[in-house]
């Protein structure tokens, strides 16, 4: 029973990630997002290393790309939203 809900439960995953795959919108959305994420874990990275090391340089620039992926974030929300109201 275990493995066949297993088996249940990755063909949805897989079902679903075709969906979503296959609409060109979507893909370039979510490469987006994950680009915006990727700021803001490099941000926390680099203000975790100015942490350590104590320079100032490191924290300023780390919260800088940080805050950068994050409006990054909200413009992309934005933009989902003025389209999804278009249509």
């Amino acid at each position: 029973m275990r493995k066949f809900l297993l088996g249940v439960s990755l063909t949805a995953n897989v079902v679903l990630g075709y969906l979503l795959l296959k609409d060109e919108d979507t893909v370039e959305e979510l490469r987006e997002r994950l680009e915006h994420a990727g700021d803001e874990v490099v941000g926390k990275v680099q203000q975790a290393k100015g942490n350590l090391t104590g320079d100032t340089k490191d924290k300023v620039a780390g919260a800088a790309k940080e805050a950068k992926g994050a409006v990054e974030d909200k413009v992309q929300d934005v933009k989902e939203d003025v389209k999804d109201a278009a249509e």
